[in-house]
């Protein structure tokens, strides 16, 4: 996939498609932390069939990841850059969709957890265990 098709992926079908064949790495926690004795019924299941998720909190974290962004920038005094869907040129069932890089070598991770909404800041958030 072409970073130019990569962009604005969370609404992007050629995106979707292309991580629905893939091993991301936001679902490589689930999988690491199954015990052998737990079936695999449903994991499998989700991996191959499960529809995008529309949960409102997963909306809000969509809608403040860009004011998120700005914050960082100003914060950090450098540009993210988005990126989209990152395949691994090596192992290419696996890829992973940071919401941006910097300077090529940094990815980012946005968090807008709907539990912190609202918070003044992030420290009240992690004080209150948001």
């Amino acid at each position: 996939m072409t970073p130019k098709k990569q962009r604005a992926q969370s609404n992007n079908q050629t995106c979707f498609k292309e991580r629905r064949i893939r091993l991301i790495t936001s679902r490589f926690g689930r999988i690491f932390k199954m015990r052998c004795t737990t079936s695999c019924k449903n994991l499998v299941y989700d991996l191959l069939y499960a529809c995008e998720a529309q949960a409102k909190s997963l909306q809000y974290g969509r809608d403040m990841e860009a004011i998120a962004r700005t914050e960082i920038e100003k914060n950090i005094n450098k540009k993210i850059k988005t990126c989209g869907l990152l395949i691994n040129p090596i192992i290419p069932y696996l890829a992973a969709s940071p919401d941006g890089l910097i300077e090529d070598n940094t990815i980012v991770e946005i968090k807008c957890p709907f539990s912190a909404k609202n918070t003044l800041n992030a420290i009240d958030a992690v004080t209150n265990k948001l």
